[in-house]
């Protein structure tokens, strides 16, 4: 079940738009990132790529998550 929420989870993730500390981010906004590492500032496209090639891509993670958590809830009833 955990394989099934978290795939679901992804999946939700991978429709949603660019957003900076839980804001939604347009074409031309700056996000400021800052860590033990210092400050840096962070366009939009770039705010996007790391989104796209984050965890949260869906189709890459979240299917086929979802399918082996199917596969296993229904093997578990099954066999149950």
């Amino acid at each position: 079940m955990l394989v099934l929420g978290a795939g679901l989870y992804s999946l939700a993730q991978s429709g949603r738009p660019v957003t900076c500390d839980g804001s939604v981010m347009h074409r031309a906004d700056q996000c400021l990132i800052t860590t033990d590492d210092g400050t840096e500032h962070v366009s939009h496209a770039e705010m996007e790529r790391r989104k796209r090639t984050g965890f949260s891509s869906g189709m890459e993670y979240g299917l086929p998550m979802v399918t082996a958590g199917l596969i296993s809830w229904g093997a578990g009833r099954r066999f149950a």
